[in-house]
């Protein structure tokens, strides 16, 4: 009669030596960068922006994206571009930039640099304004002088006027008028001048790209050697009696700032005197 015999199976030892068999292979680091971006190629070109192409790199991966270097003179901007074409906007007309890019990966791998590409954006607005009328002067005093000219017009936007002042030969000195708004009639009063100097005065008007016109006739000042009254005097007779009479005398001022004090000159007819002043002091003077 047969048996059946049962052996034993140690399941425990069975197991552990599963769990000293070799792992399953893990994936290895990614150390390979992707390969050098193709020199880049610029289209499009405007007053301030530009398209950018380039061939694409290839990675063992994949490619995550590109960093695009632009350079200004020694300044250079780094720009995250996810595909191998951008159009950059906002640049500057008539500057010339250079570009250049290089790829990266998802374990940060970065490739070598293309090489560079240089572009120059198409030119702006080239055309000056026109030319400012003559200045007139008025308002003229031993030490300021006002200046109005005719307007200058511009294909654009007029940024300002430049006012030269000449003087014996020295190097001019230059103010700026802005014009943002823009004035119907230009308008400068100029300020801490010398009595008795000759001065000479042009103006040219400037866009807001830099053109700027050529210079309005000039317009020559002899400055006063004294101030211009800014004071005026009003005369009338209040009142007369047999061998005399009352007098009003009121002395406005007419100019822009405040008069302290004043000092007023009489020069009477033959026989005439002032027995009496109000709101005054009578003061004699020999000549």
């Amino acid at each position: 009669m047969g048996r059946t015999r049962w052996i034993a199976v140690p399941l425990a030892v069975g197991l552990a030596l599963a769990g000293l068999a070799a792992p399953a292979s893990a994936a290895e680091a990614d150390t390979e960068a992707p390969t050098t971006p193709g020199t880049i190629v610029a289209s499009d070109i405007t007053t301030s922006s530009v398209t950018l192409t380039w061939a694409a790199s290839t990675d063992n991966v994949g490619v995550t994206g590109y960093e695009l270097r632009q350079q200004y003179f020694d300044m250079i901007m780094l720009r995250s571009v996810e595909t191998n074409a951008v159009t950059l906007t906002g640049l500057s007309a008539s500057v010339t930039y250079r570009f250049a890019a290089r790829a990266l990966d998802a374990a940060g791998n970065v490739s070598p640099l293309s090489a560079w590409t240089t572009v120059t954006l198409a030119p702006g607005d080239t055309t000056p304004p026109s030319v400012p009328g003559k200045p007139i002067a008025s308002d003229l005093t031993g030490t300021s002088v006002t200046l109005t000219w005719t307007r200058s017009t511009d294909n654009v936007v007029l940024n300002a006027y430049e006012i030269y002042r000449y003087q014996d030969g020295a190097a001019p000195v230059v103010l700026v008028l802005p014009q943002h708004p823009p004035q119907t009639y230009p308008t400068m009063t100029l300020t801490g001048l010398t009595p008795g100097a000759t001065y000479t005065f042009a103006v040219r008007a400037r866009d807001d790209v830099g053109n700027t016109s050529e210079f309005s006739p000039s317009t020559v000042v002899v400055m006063p050697l004294d101030a211009v009254p800014t004071c005026a005097v009003d005369y009338a007779i209040a009142a007369q009696w047999p061998g005399g009479f009352q007098t009003s005398v009121t002395i406005h001022n007419d100019g822009t700032e405040t008069v302290s004090g004043w000092t007023l000159r009489w020069r009477f007819a033959d026989g005439q005197t002032i027995d009496l002043v109000w709101l005054g002091v009578l003061v004699e003077d020999e000549d």
